[in-house]
């Protein structure tokens, strides 16, 4: 769970400063994900921020002073439409699928209540601990916030019950067999959005949709098992979307931080995390 403004971010900067640019991004606070891609726009973030203004500021006047930076170009994101906690890896057949979807859910499953402010008290200090590590239990996150074990209980209902977090259990991508990974920035008419995003749910190795205003509006990020494949990604978008159209590409050689945790070359977890900071 982050800030209630994000934006995904493309920077351009000098030779040689690629790799050092995204590292030095990785340990912002306010930096959820890093990127490098294989093109001129070689770092991709995103930020995350509770207001515009903080959200401007750092777009406006923190990114473009950062040394060797020579262009940048920033999208708000308006809607996830489908992101990594719904993407499956492929690893079981149909007939496993199906008996885990039969299973029941547990009978003390908050149901849906009112919205509350994940970052306004008393959640604020439960969402820092379960944004580092979400299999956290009840007793754990009462022990961290000293807070009564019913007390926790209670608050941790709302918070759940409210759809405020999202949980997702990642992987290691290089040992996933989908080694390369393709971002497709397109363009497709609004009337068409809802329409696109459903045809994009069937393709399997279409990892995560993104809508944003502006021109491209559509992000589509992919895990492939190879360019090839990749390339027939995009065959299918511009064949059998239309008129959705693919305006630029990037193939992003490292994932140097996901959600805030630091990654190894290969997507491992180095095992440190920048905790997120309003």
């Amino acid at each position: 769970m982050y800030g209630n403004r994000l934006a995904i971010t493309e920077i351009a900067c000098d030779a040689g400063r690629v790799r050092s640019l995204a590292q030095e991004l990785a340990a912002w606070p306010t930096v959820v994900t890093a990127e490098i891609a294989a093109r001129e726009y070689g770092v991709v973030v995103t930020i995350a921020a509770l207001t515009q203004s903080d959200l401007a500021e750092i777009l406006l006047d923190r990114l473009p002073r950062l040394d060797g930076v020579t262009g940048m170009r920033s999208h708000l994101v308006g809607q996830f439409h489908l992101g990594g906690n719904q993407w499956r890896i492929g690893g079981l057949d149909p007939h496993s699928v199906a008996r885990i979807a039969e299973m029941p859910l547990p009978a003390d499953r908050p149901g849906r209540s009112t919205a509350v402010n994940p970052w306004a008290d008393p959640y604020r200090e439960l969402v820092d601990a379960l944004t580092e590590d979400g299999r956290r239990s009840a007793a754990d996150l009462a022990r961290i916030t000293g807070r009564p074990l019913s007390t926790t209980r209670r608050q941790l209902a709302h918070l759940l019950g409210s759809g405020a977090l999202t949980f997702r259990c990642d992987v290691a991508q290089g040992a996933t067999g989908f080694p390369v990974i393709v971002q497709w920035w397109c363009k497709v008419p609004v009337m068409q959005m809802a329409a696109s995003v459903a045809r994009l749910r069937a393709e399997s190795s279409v990892r995560q949709v993104v809508s944003m205003p502006g021109s491209p509006n559509l992000l589509v990020s992919t895990w492939n098992r190879s360019v090839a494949e990749a390339m027939r990604i995009q065959e299918t978008l511009e064949r059998e979307l239309a008129p959705l159209v693919v305006v630029d590409s990037a193939v992003i050689l490292h994932q140097v931080k996901r959600l805030g945790w630091l990654l190894e070359s290969d997507g491992r977890n180095t095992g440190t995390f920048v905790r997120y900071e309003t």
